[in-house]
């Protein structure tokens, strides 16, 4: 009996464990690699999927492997960095797969590499909070990171200014505004990526989506706060499904900044945040507005980004492989909020998606193609949102 209960479980952590281990290869033909998703199965495999052989065996473990590969990509998000490293101490303090020991001295380098950033000035602020949380918890003998380790980094002051006015809103009751306020500070400071986006449903739940949404904005509003700290508040402010005019107008000028800043490069792609920055931009739009429900301003934003997408579409500001990453953001958007035909005229969106089904990008050129032959004459959010979010 104890045999029958066991194999399936066996089937399934082979399953994983193969899955898993193309991450690295996936994650290249992602919509969203900064998402996450697949670091957050790795971080939830069950210990006896993944037993090293003992404590000290550092083959045995592939889950600790992949996490560890993914924290020492260079070319990966600082928030993919971030998530994989915390996760790595996360198993170790839960006892799922290396311990302590070994888990440490692997942070113990990474941290140290973190710290230096010296050849990622556009990300090193980040790079540098990542060490700090995680020097923390390694101190502490955490799994999470509560307690911010100290700062007077510009970025960190206007988060924490903006935490202080929530934690004052009069419209929040009194008994739970020390909640919502660190609720807010784990959206934006967390570096573990389960427990930061963990973070924003109890906020949508108890009802301060909007509250939370005009604290993210006055972030995004602070010339001090850098790309990375931004696509944290983007995809926080996608997240909260709060479909307000001031979101809206958050959101399009987020897009209209970053757009701004990949074309004034000289080679656009040459810095990976601001591409960054767009994407998650473009996401955050599509993610709020691309819900049943909100056809009205979905139409409303298309039309104020109307030059924006037609430009990243069609002038070849997305044609290097570094920029592929917008040009799947901008399938996505148009893709997600589109809108019935008008008189029998092709909408917008597949108007893009037609010029996208060009595109030098292999990912993009697929969802472009499969969008259009799944909608028929036209696009709609309904049938093409099951089989576009977050994935290809």
């Amino acid at each position: 009996m104890l045999g029958k209960r066991a194999a399936p479980r066996a089937i399934e952590a082979g399953r994983a464990g193969r899955l898993l281990g193309d991450a690295e290869k996936l994650r290249l033909t992602s919509l969203y690699p900064g998402r996450s998703l697949d670091l957050e199965l790795a971080i939830a495999v069950p210990a006896d999927w993944s037993a090293p052989a003992g404590p000290q065996d550092e083959d045995g473990d592939w889950v600790g492997r992949m996490l560890l590969t993914r924290a020492q990509n260079g070319d990966a998000t600082p928030r993919e960095r971030g998530t994989a490293a915390h996760g790595l101490w996360q198993r170790a303090v839960a006892g799922r797969g290396w311990d302590r020991e070994v888990v440490g001295r692997h942070l113990e380098a990474l941290t140290g590499g973190f710290e230096d950033a010296r050849d990622r000035p556009y990300i090193a602020p980040g790079l540098r909070w990542t060490a700090a949380t995680l020097r923390v918890v390694m101190a502490q003998d955490d799994g999470v990171c509560n307690d911010w380790p100290h700062t007077d980094e510009p970025w960190f002051h206007a988060v924490m200014d903006a935490a202080a006015r929530l934690g004052a809103d009069p419209s929040i009751p009194d008994h739970v505004r020390p909640a919502t306020r660190k609720l807010f500070e784990h959206a934006l400071l967390q570096n573990a990526g389960v427990s930061r986006r963990q973070a924003i449903d109890p906020i949508v739940a108890a009802g301060w989506a909007e509250q939370v949404a005009t604290a993210l904005i006055e972030v995004l509003a602070r010339e001090a706060v850098e790309s990375w700290l931004r696509i944290r508040a983007l995809f926080a402010l996608g997240f909260l499904q709060c479909r307000s005019e001031q979101v809206e107008d958050a959101l399009v000028e987020a897009c209209l900044v970053a757009h701004d800043k990949l074309t004034g490069q000289k080679h656009p792609g040459d810095h990976p945040a601001t591409v960054t920055e767009l994407h998650a931009a473009l996401f955050g739009v599509g993610d709020c507005f691309g819900a049943r429900g909100a056809e009205a301003q979905a139409r409303a934003v298309r039309k104020r980004l109307k030059d924006v997408l037609e430009q990243l579409a069609g002038n070849g500001s997305t044609n290097t492989p570094q920029a592929w990453p917008v040009a799947r953001a901008t399938a996505y958007l148009v893709t997600v909020p589109a809108q019935d035909r008008e008189d029998d005229r092709p909408d917008l969106a597949e108007e893009l998606l037609t010029v996208l089904t060009r595109h030098r990008d292999e990912v993009t050129r697929k969802l472009s193609v499969r969008a259009l032959a799944a909608s028929g004459p036209s696009p709609s959010a309904s049938t093409t949102t099951r089989s576009t979010r977050y994935g290809l």
